[in-house]
Protein backbone atom coordinates (compact mmCIF):
# COMPACT_ATOMS: atom_id res chain seq x y z
CA UNK A 1 0.00 0.00 0.00
CA UNK A 2 1.35 3.12 -0.65
CA UNK A 3 2.56 4.98 1.78
CA UNK A 4 1.67 2.64 4.88
CA UNK A 5 2.81 4.58 7.35
CA UNK A 6 5.00 1.62 9.00
CA UNK A 7 1.51 -0.41 8.33
CA UNK A 8 3.49 -3.57 7.19
CA UNK A 9 5.93 -3.34 10.66
CA UNK A 10 2.65 -2.65 12.10
CA UNK A 11 0.60 -6.14 10.69
CA UNK A 12 4.11 -8.57 10.80
CA UNK A 13 4.42 -7.46 14.69
CA UNK A 14 0.48 -8.38 15.32
CA UNK A 15 0.79 -11.51 13.17
CA UNK A 16 3.96 -12.55 15.06
CA UNK A 17 2.08 -11.94 18.28
CA UNK A 18 -0.76 -13.52 17.37
CA UNK A 19 1.26 -16.40 15.74
CA UNK A 20 3.06 -17.18 19.00
CA UNK A 21 -1.10 -17.26 21.02
CA UNK A 22 -1.93 -19.80 18.15
CA UNK A 23 0.99 -21.72 18.68
CA UNK A 24 0.45 -22.42 22.89
CA UNK A 25 -3.30 -23.24 21.78
CA UNK A 26 -2.65 -26.12 19.08
CA UNK A 27 -2.38 -28.82 21.16
CA UNK A 28 -5.86 -27.79 22.44
CA UNK A 29 -8.45 -30.20 21.72
CA UNK A 30 -10.03 -29.40 18.78
CA UNK A 31 -14.17 -29.02 18.35
CA UNK A 32 -16.38 -27.42 15.12
CA UNK A 33 -16.47 -23.90 15.63
CA UNK A 34 -19.15 -21.58 13.79
CA UNK A 35 -15.49 -18.83 13.63
CA UNK A 36 -17.95 -16.28 12.60
CA UNK A 37 -21.12 -16.14 14.83
CA UNK A 38 -22.28 -12.26 14.98
CA UNK A 39 -26.05 -10.84 14.88
CA UNK A 40 -25.63 -10.92 10.64
CA UNK A 41 -25.67 -14.51 10.75
CA UNK A 42 -28.16 -15.28 13.34
CA UNK A 43 -32.19 -15.20 12.42
CA UNK A 44 -35.33 -15.84 14.65
CA UNK A 45 -37.66 -18.71 13.06
CA UNK A 46 -40.80 -19.48 14.29
CA UNK A 47 -39.78 -18.74 17.71
CA UNK A 48 -36.13 -20.45 17.79
CA UNK A 49 -32.93 -18.55 16.86
CA UNK A 50 -31.39 -20.20 13.80
CA UNK A 51 -28.04 -19.79 13.10
CA UNK A 52 -26.21 -19.77 9.30
CA UNK A 53 -23.79 -18.81 6.71
CA UNK A 54 -21.08 -21.74 7.50
CA UNK A 55 -18.79 -20.35 5.23
CA UNK A 56 -15.45 -19.91 7.92
CA UNK A 57 -16.79 -23.18 9.93
CA UNK A 58 -13.73 -25.87 10.65
CA UNK A 59 -12.50 -27.34 13.54
CA UNK A 60 -10.74 -24.98 16.26
CA UNK A 61 -10.33 -24.59 20.35
CA UNK A 62 -13.77 -22.79 21.96
CA UNK A 63 -11.78 -20.42 22.96
CA UNK A 64 -10.99 -19.00 19.15
CA UNK A 65 -14.87 -19.49 18.98
CA UNK A 66 -15.20 -17.19 21.73
CA UNK A 67 -12.83 -14.45 21.01
CA UNK A 68 -14.51 -14.10 16.79
CA UNK A 69 -17.98 -13.58 18.84
CA UNK A 70 -16.21 -10.97 20.50
CA UNK A 71 -14.66 -9.02 17.90
CA UNK A 72 -17.85 -8.34 16.59
CA UNK A 73 -19.27 -7.02 20.06
CA UNK A 74 -15.88 -5.01 20.31
CA UNK A 75 -16.46 -1.00 19.21
CA UNK A 76 -19.28 0.64 21.66
CA UNK A 77 -20.05 2.11 25.31
CA UNK A 78 -21.50 -1.54 25.71
CA UNK A 79 -18.75 -3.93 24.76
CA UNK A 80 -18.14 -5.29 28.14
CA UNK A 81 -21.63 -5.53 28.78
CA UNK A 82 -22.24 -7.46 25.88
CA UNK A 83 -18.89 -9.44 26.15
CA UNK A 84 -20.13 -10.95 29.66
CA UNK A 85 -23.46 -11.90 28.67
CA UNK A 86 -22.04 -13.66 25.47
CA UNK A 87 -19.76 -15.16 28.40
CA UNK A 88 -22.86 -16.01 30.50
CA UNK A 89 -24.38 -17.63 27.44
CA UNK A 90 -21.75 -19.54 26.72
CA UNK A 91 -20.97 -21.16 30.31
CA UNK A 92 -24.59 -21.96 30.72
CA UNK A 93 -23.74 -24.52 27.66
CA UNK A 94 -20.33 -25.46 28.37
CA UNK A 95 -17.44 -24.61 30.43
CA UNK A 96 -15.37 -21.16 29.77
CA UNK A 97 -12.17 -22.02 28.12
CA UNK A 98 -9.15 -20.95 30.58
CA UNK A 99 -7.76 -18.23 28.72
CA UNK A 100 -5.05 -15.62 29.57
CA UNK A 101 -6.73 -12.09 28.50
CA UNK A 102 -3.83 -11.43 26.90
CA UNK A 103 -4.21 -14.70 24.62
CA UNK A 104 -8.13 -13.69 24.20
CA UNK A 105 -7.01 -10.32 23.45
CA UNK A 106 -4.60 -11.86 20.65
CA UNK A 107 -7.13 -14.31 19.54
CA UNK A 108 -9.91 -11.08 19.10
CA UNK A 109 -7.19 -9.40 16.94
CA UNK A 110 -6.57 -12.33 15.03
CA UNK A 111 -10.09 -12.08 13.41
CA UNK A 112 -8.99 -8.55 12.20
CA UNK A 113 -5.59 -9.47 10.77
CA UNK A 114 -7.74 -12.57 8.76
CA UNK A 115 -10.34 -10.04 7.63
CA UNK A 116 -7.77 -7.85 6.22
CA UNK A 117 -6.22 -10.09 4.79
CA UNK A 118 -9.25 -11.77 2.89
CA UNK A 119 -10.04 -8.30 1.65
CA UNK A 120 -6.42 -7.93 0.11
CA UNK A 121 -6.59 -11.61 -1.39
CA UNK A 122 -10.53 -10.86 -3.02
CA UNK A 123 -10.41 -9.84 -6.66
CA UNK A 124 -14.36 -8.61 -5.88
CA UNK A 125 -13.95 -4.98 -7.81
CA UNK A 126 -15.79 -3.77 -4.92
CA UNK A 127 -13.77 -5.38 -2.27
CA UNK A 128 -10.51 -4.14 -3.87
CA UNK A 129 -11.70 -0.70 -3.50
CA UNK A 130 -12.83 -0.55 -0.03
CA UNK A 131 -9.13 -2.31 0.83
CA UNK A 132 -7.02 0.61 1.33
CA UNK A 133 -9.36 2.46 3.81
CA UNK A 134 -9.76 -1.02 5.53
CA UNK A 135 -5.95 -1.29 5.58
CA UNK A 136 -6.02 1.68 7.79
CA UNK A 137 -8.95 0.99 10.21
CA UNK A 138 -6.61 -2.35 10.26
CA UNK A 139 -3.52 -0.31 11.49
CA UNK A 140 -5.34 1.91 13.80
CA UNK A 141 -6.94 -1.06 15.99
CA UNK A 142 -3.41 -3.15 16.00
CA UNK A 143 -1.86 -0.18 17.34
CA UNK A 144 -4.09 0.38 19.73
CA UNK A 145 -4.32 -3.42 20.36
CA UNK A 146 -0.25 -3.18 20.74
CA UNK A 147 -0.12 -0.16 22.58
CA UNK A 148 -2.82 -0.76 25.56
CA UNK A 149 -3.19 -4.77 25.52
CA UNK A 150 -7.05 -4.47 24.24
CA UNK A 151 -8.39 -5.00 21.03
CA UNK A 152 -11.45 -2.46 19.95
CA UNK A 153 -12.98 -1.69 16.62
CA UNK A 154 -13.89 1.86 18.12
CA UNK A 155 -10.77 3.23 17.65
CA UNK A 156 -10.42 6.95 16.28
CA UNK A 157 -9.24 7.10 12.66
CA UNK A 158 -4.95 8.45 12.98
Amino acid sequence: MAGDDGLRDLVTEAWERCERVFARWAAQPAIPLHADLHGGNLKWHEGHLAVFDFDDSGLGVPALDLAICAFYLRGGEDEGVLEDALREGYAAVRPLPDVARADHEALVAARQLLLANSLLASTTANQRSEAEAYLRITGDRLRHWLGTGHFTRAVPAG
